[in-house]
């Protein structure tokens, strides 16, 4: 009798943990399938736990800029809380998973800060441009170095080997400011050091616009 008993309990035992195997896959069926709102919130708590993180060693290395001189300008955010919306900015991603923006930086020395601020944003420009530059190099030539433009127009690799030509000539508008910090040196000059950044399809697009431009020069 105890025998039977004992195989009828660890019957009833492997059916309750089937069972319960059943709905923990259902349930986590469920929460695969569920909607745009949850995977958002999912991706909002991704962010959080990021910059919580982040916060850390953010406020550290605000701690060092202010040591060395670093300071932020009248009326804007404090040093820490600008690294903190560079470094977000950095790690954001776009519905497929890529970059949201692409980041340029900067610094730059003059004898006065609007001096100083006008080669810090021109060297954070070109940082920026030479990511996206890079970008659609690679993108090009894993597309047998030819992409259509639409009109029966390519742009090929040798139109590539022109990039460093035309960093510094390449126009390019809706760039964010994201860090603007600066420190006195001595002799009255200043140095500025920027952050920038700016939508990473947007740059892209206007990069090509750019190198099919200088090819048809």
């Amino acid at each position: 009798m105890w025998r039977i008993g004992n195989r009828s309990i660890n019957y009833k035992i492997g059916r309750s943990m089937k069972t319960m195997k059943f709905i923990l896959s259902l349930t986590v069926a469920v929460l695969l399938m569920a909607t745009p709102a949850f995977a958002q919130q999912t991706t909002k708590e991704l962010k959080k736990e990021l910059k919580a993180k982040a916060s850390k060693d953010i406020r550290k290395e605000a701690k060092q800029y202010e040591k060395d001189g670093w300071r932020s300008v009248a009326g804007s955010l404090p040093v820490a809380k600008q690294l903190e919306l560079a470094q977000m900015a950095a790690i954001e991603k776009d519905e497929d998973g890529g970059n949201r923006y692409y980041i340029g930086r900067g610094k730059g020395i003059g004898g006065n800060y609007k001096a100083a601020k006008a080669v810090a944003y021109n060297q954070a420009k070109i940082d920026l441009v030479t990511s996206a530059i890079s970008d659609v190099e690679a993108s090009e030539k894993s597309d047998m170095s030819n992409e259509d433009l639409g009109e029966g127009d390519v742009i090929s690799s040798d139109d590539m080997d022109k990039s460093n030509k035309i960093q510094s000539e390449f126009s390019i508008k809706d760039i964010i400011p994201v860090v603007e910090i600066y420190r006195e040196l001595s002799k009255g000059r200043y140095e500025v050091e920027m952050t920038v950044k700016m939508d990473a399809a947007d740059a892209r697009k206007r990069t090509k616009q750019a190198l099919y431009s200088k090819k048809n020069k």
